[in-house]
């Protein structure tokens, strides 16, 4: 399983999030994702796939509170790993931001 994303993954505010993980063993290991070192379980923006061979998180209309590191977790009776990803949510456009407090000043 990779273990880390040293550089990290960008995206832009209203993209999908998407981090797979594949991995291989038998029996099938039980899989946690956290964000931030909270529990993730899947539901309103958050979808968690478990497949045979990989696990997918999927964060659905990305914004700034979906920064940060992402963690998984793989357990089964015969031992653990784990890979962590760090995520940066920017915004589209900039550019339009600076225009409308110009605007506003």
């Amino acid at each position: 399983m990779t273990k880390k994303y040293e550089d990290g993954l960008i995206f832009e505010d209203g993209d999908i999030i998407r981090l797979k993980v594949e991995f291989t063993g038998r029996p099938k290991p039980v899989i946690t994702w956290y964000h931030e070192n909270q529990l993730l379980a899947s539901g309103d923006r958050l979808e968690i796939e478990n497949l045979a061979d990989c696990t997918i998180l999927k964060v659905a209309q990305a914004n700034r509170s979906d920064r940060g590191e992402y963690s998984v977790k793989l357990q089964s009776g015969l031992g653990e790993d784990s890979a962590s990803f760090l995520v940066t949510v920017a915004s589209k456009h900039p550019a339009m931001l600076f225009n409308q407090l110009d605007q506003i000043f």
